[in-house]
């Protein structure tokens, strides 16, 4: 593949699982010398195959020194056909900000084209902006379905002492990468309803028009690191709210950079209620 960023993306081969798995462990706050994914595990995904791809230092490919960035994903199937499932992407937290996530994506989407796969999908935590932004507005993946606690409890300190609720993201490949960011105030202006305010306060009458706004904090892990009880008041305001959009057939279509979330109307059962 070629290089990036001043980074060099390839696929992972054998002696390069363990110092993967490392830093991902690394990333989320394993515990020294423990990796985030079973190096067994690993193995297995590449004697079938799948994309594993690193990030290395320009120059330094398959230097178990150099990484600093992987992505580990698998083909699965559902309904719709056949679909690249991106279980988890890391980068090292000295050389985040810089682009190298949204490079392997678009490496993850050559994968996947290059074998005739058009969609990717993946979880991601609806109370981190950031990551709300980078899959729903850079990339253009759809939030289609909110998963309440589905890995159950997760003890690295990234997610410690939170439950692992998610949404899943679907990337259709065969639409333009990206979206242009959502413009709040023509969203407004043309009668969109905000489900979910800065301050936590959850819709309490249910007025559903075609667009919906639900806000999450900026910044969740300082909410969580200064106020834990305010952290969970705001997953249990995000599963009110987003997941109940999500669920009423609503599907989440952009997110601004500081945590507002924009969920359009589906062909899902809203409509009988949107009276």
């Amino acid at each position: 593949m070629a290089g990036t960023l001043d980074v060099e993306l390839v696929e992972l081969e054998p002696g390069d699982l363990a110092s993967a798995g490392l830093l991902i462990g690394h990333v989320w706050g394993a515990p020294p010398g423990r990796g985030g994914v079973d190096l067994q595990t690993l193995r297995a995904y590449l004697l079938a195959g799948e994309p594993l791809l690193g990030a290395y230092l320009p120059g330094r490919a398959h230097d178990p020194d150099a990484i600093i960035g992987t992505s580990i994903g698998f083909v699965g199937t559902h309904p719709g056909g056949v679909h690249l499932h991106s279980h988890i992407t890391g980068i090292d937290p000295a050389h985040q900000h810089r682009g190298i996530g949204y490079a392997m994506k678009l490496a993850q989407r050559d994968w996947a084209l290059a074998r005739s796969i058009t969609e990717v999908r993946w979880t991601f935590d609806p109370l981190v902006a950031r990551n709300a932004y980078f899959n729903l507005t850079k990339l253009g993946a759809s939030g289609t379905t909110y998963h309440v606690n589905v890995y159950g409890e997760m003890p690295d300190a990234t997610n410690a002492g939170d439950e692992s609720d998610r949404v899943e993201a679907v990337w259709d490949l065969t639409e333009p990468v990206g979206r242009p960011a959502p413009d709040l105030d023509a969203l407004t202006g043309a009668g969109a309803a905000v489900i979910l305010s800065l301050d936590g306060e959850v819709w309490a009458e249910a007025r559903l028009v075609p667009v919906l706004l639900a806000c999450v904090p900026p910044d969740i892990v300082a909410v969580r690191t200064a106020d834990p009880a305010s952290g969970a008041r705001w997953r249990q305001a995000a599963r009110d709210a987003i997941g109940r959009a999500l669920d009423l057939g609503y599907v989440a279509t952009g997110a601004t950079r500081d945590g507002w979330w924009v969920l359009e109307a589906g062909p899902g059962p809203h409509r009988n209620e949107a009276e």
